[in-house]
């Protein structure tokens, strides 16, 4: 009987491996375009494109703007991957990148600024239609700014209130396929 029961968990537990397997090298989609909400930075918004180009890289660029404010562009890389116990619907990521913004209603006038970005969130497609939804947390500091009460405090070049929900319509998305 324990002979069965070892046989039976060594069968059940290779089989799990070998489907958590296939579905980590499934491709989530291949480019996906859509607009994004900053919840927590005075109604940020804006576009976003993202580009996979294997199975756990991507890049992502965005376009964001308070219209009477400023604008603001950023560009990340991005490593994504599944929750092991999850659909392979839910996705993980991080990553890093940059960004660049000039603010209309600041002193001195137009202000520019350059900085480096962290991204972390989860995302889901969904099976049915090609629809993605994202939420993130992308916590920046300015390395480069105009603003002179911010030149020499590192504190307050820290903007960590950026927390961000995306959706996207997935383009060249077939299901959960293997080929990029």
């Amino acid at each position: 009987m324990k002979r069965v029961i070892l046989v039976l968990l060594s069968v059940i537990t290779l089989a799990t491996a070998a489907m958590g397997q296939r579905r980590e090298n499934q491709l989530w989609f291949k480019h996906a375009i859509g607009f994004r909400y900053e919840l927590l930075h005075s109604g940020l918004l804006g576009v976003s494109y993202e580009r996979f180009w294997s199975r756990h890289n991507s890049f992502e660029v965005m376009g964001l703007s308070i219209f009477a404010e400023g604008l603001e562009a950023a560009g990340f890389y991005k490593y994504t991957s599944i929750f092991p116990i999850v659909s392979p619907q839910w996705r993980w990521f991080v990553g890093g990148g940059i960004h660049i913004a000039s603010w209309f209603d600041k002193k001195p006038k137009d202000p520019f600024v350059i900085g480096v970005d962290a991204i972390a969130g989860i995302g889901f497609v969904f099976h049915e239609i090609p629809i993605g939804i994202s939420f993130d947390w992308r916590p920046q500091v300015d390395l480069y700014t105009q603003e002179t009460n911010k030149v020499n405090d590192i504190w307050r070049r820290l903007n960590p209130e950026k927390l961000g929900i995306t959706f996207r319509y997935t383009l060249q998305y077939g299901g959960f396929n293997t080929s990029i």
